[in-house]
């Protein structure tokens, strides 16, 4: 928060304080000398007295503190409450590791929280288990201690976050035995359908960079995980002044200032800058639409579509519009969700996840199993024209209305100091409580630069939760079945002479590449036939491809190379031709197949058989707008 936007904070301190920073005491009259004396005291000390001084604001409801420590702290008292929550925030995550560090941000997670868990339970830190409540977990981004108590409790807390996580001494015991747990973790989890649905998700949304979302870490590395290296990685981030408190409830906001100086004044802050440890390189947007199925014990089908979004850090402004995009969709008034509803869709909602590094736009629906695909394919074509349905005056206004009234009640929960924690970047707490003027100020044009890059030309990947019996009573797999980039690995492998598609796998390949086509309408293919010089040259009774190569343009060019003598083939074309003929009648524009034919040699069996086949390239196409409307928008009609 601005210090121009806030008022400064006056405390007041006992009669025997002398004045500080932002702090007002009362000093009584004494001699001169004395006086002389403590002037001298406190020149002295000016250097150590400046650096641990507190820095206070005040913002609506809320307090921010920033210790000499280095220690930010967010303080919203609620005298209604009847707790108070006490919650630690390190910039701690997967984000922060490299791969061969995957899985230490949990395992220290699960070392430090142990040792306050321990001491909890055993009554050995004036807290225990009737009076305090804690819990603790990692993510991408930060780990999180939490605290639930009373106040009397609040300077015990700060003590023992202190002993058992900035000044903690780890063994090799500790991290073999937090090890071993996070290893039963990994395999526990190959056995939760939910926790499966959101890795094939995460896989899906960042292929090479998913590592970078599995909390728990890979157990190939954890294996390898001795103290060094876990110390290493505790040295850098668990420091105070990598540190946010967030405290709510019922609780005096003095007191907690003064019990924070107390506890943290003499913890020494980490040699680095908390800035670097942020600067990561980004992650690599995800290339094609793609999908998967997941049988589950759920009730009624359900899909989650989800895209790639930027994150609140890299990219402010685009946050900003990713939140009023969510507040339009959410509106039950809008064509997409009536549309839906008349379809007998059970449940139609969309959630913004905004992390600070790369945020998840997710659609979830439950369509009625009469109108499954239809209610699927509708959505699909609707989140790709969104621009033609959603941007007019009315429903933007709309969203915003909502998005306000929504913010400012959560303004007033205490939930509030947590969201602005979560987008705590470096020393800036700007972005959320800026986040509502932001929103409201975003203008159509601006929204429908972010529309287009963001969902009309960028890939999505959609997962299916549904029970085995619904998947065989309404043909899933015939629509939707596992879809990812390997499609572009296809290889149809072929009998001596032969040019059609045969055998179940060749058949079941054929299907996926043309469902693949079908969901990623900005790829273009290439279809790529061989044949080997032992077959036959020509192959016959092959009227109906050669008229259908005559009525395409791309094939038209080269019959007459390639064509000797009608109505015969050679073997390598025939095979190209008949798949991109199988592309065309359902439903692939001619524009977006081309197709190759090649004989190759082989000097034994095996080469002879590698050589009877048919591959693919596919190529992206980039819808990208002219100059004229880059710079100056679209043209008035």
């Amino acid at each position: 928060m601005k210090k121009s936007n806030a008022e400064r904070f006056i405390s007041r301190f006992n009669s025997y304080k002398f004045e500080r920073k932002n702090r007002i005491s009362k000093i009584y009259a004494i001699s001169i000398k004395s006086l002389l004396y403590v002037g001298l005291v406190i020149l002295c000390l000016a250097p150590a007295f400046l650096s641990a001084q507190t820095e206070t604001t005040v913002a609506g409801d809320l307090i921010y503190a920033r210790e000499g420590s280095g220690l930010n702290a967010v303080l919203m008292p609620r005298p209604q409450d009847n707790n108070t929550e006490i919650i630690f925030y390190l910039q701690a995550g997967t984000m922060y590791e490299s791969d061969s560090l995957n899985g230490v941000t949990s395992l220290l997670n699960k070392i430090l929280s142990d040792k306050i868990a321990n001491a909890i339970k055993n009554d050995k830190s004036g807290l225990n288990q009737q009076n305090t409540a804690f819990s603790s977990y990692s993510n991408t981004e930060q780990t999180v201690f939490k605290f639930v108590t009373t106040s009397q409790n609040m300077q015990t807390c700060f003590q023992l976050f202190r002993d058992s996580v900035l000044l903690s001494n780890i063994s090799m015991a500790e991290v073999a035995r937090a090890r071993n747990t996070t290893l039963q973790q990994i395999e526990d989890a190959k056995h939760d359908l939910g926790k499966i649905f959101e890795d094939k998700l995460y896989k899906g949304l960042y292929v090479q960079d998913h590592y970078r979302f599995e909390i728990l870490g890979n157990p190939t590395r954890l294996k390898t995980f001795d103290r060094n290296l876990v110390l290493a990685a505790f040295k850098k981030y668990y420091a105070v002044n990598n540190t946010v408190i967030a405290i709510t409830g019922n609780f005096s906001a003095l007191s907690a200032e003064a019990s924070m100086d107390v506890v943290f004044k003499d913890v020494l802050k980490n040699e680095f800058n908390p800035e670097t440890i942020t600067k990561i390189v980004d992650l690599r947007p995800m290339t094609y639409n793609t999908q998967f199925v997941i049988e589950d014990t759920i009730n009624n089908p359900e899909f989650q579509m989800c895209w790639q979004f930027p994150g609140t850090n890299n990219n402010l402004h685009e946050s900003y519009c990713a939140f009023l995009l969510n507040a339009m969709l959410n509106d039950k008034n809008n064509y997409i969700q009536v549309k839906a509803a008349k379809l007998g869709c059970k449940k139609f909602t969309v959630q913004y996840e905004p992390n600070n590094f790369s945020g998840v736009m997710r659609i979830t629906f439950q369509p009625s199993r009469q109108n499954m695909l239809a209610t699927y394919q509708f959505i699909t074509n609707e989140m790709l024209r969104l621009d033609k349905t959603m941007l007019n005056e009315v429903m933007i206004g709309a969203a915003k209305i909502q998005f306000k009234k929504e913010y400012n009640a959560l303004k007033k929960t205490k939930d509030y100091p947590k969201w602005i924690v979560k987008h705590w970047v470096f020393n800036n707490d700007a972005y959320f409580p800026d986040m509502c003027d932001s929103v409201v100020s975003i203008g159509a044009n601006r929204l429908e630069k972010f529309i287009n890059n963001y969902f009309t030309q960028a890939p999505h990947i959609t997962g299916l939760k549904i029970s085995k019996a619904d998947r065989n009573a309404l043909k899933v797999d015939s629509f939707f079945t596992d879809l990812d980039q390997n499609v572009g690995k296809y290889v149809f492998t072929y009998p001596e002479n032969i040019t059609s598609i045969v055998g179940n796998d060749n058949n079941t390949k054929l299907q996926n590449l043309l469902q693949w086509l079908i969901l990623n309408p900005d790829i273009n293919i290439q279809v790529n036939g061989f044949s080997d010089e032992h077959e036959y040259r020509k192959a016959t009774d092959e009227d109906s491809i050669i008229q259908f190569m005559d009525s395409m343009p791309t094939f038209h060019k080269v019959t007459s190379e390639l064509i000797k003598h009608k109505p015969s083939i050679r073997p390598e074309l025939a095979r190209s031709a008949k798949v991109v003929r199988y592309l065309y009648e359902h439903g692939i524009v001619a524009e977006r197949i081309t197709g190759t034919a090649m004989m190759f040699k082989s000097s034994n069996n095996q080469e002879a058989d590698d050589n009877r086949k048919c591959t693919f390239t596919l190529n992206k196409i980039h819808k990208s707008p002219s100059l004229f409307e880059y710079h100056y928008g679209k043209k008035k009609e």
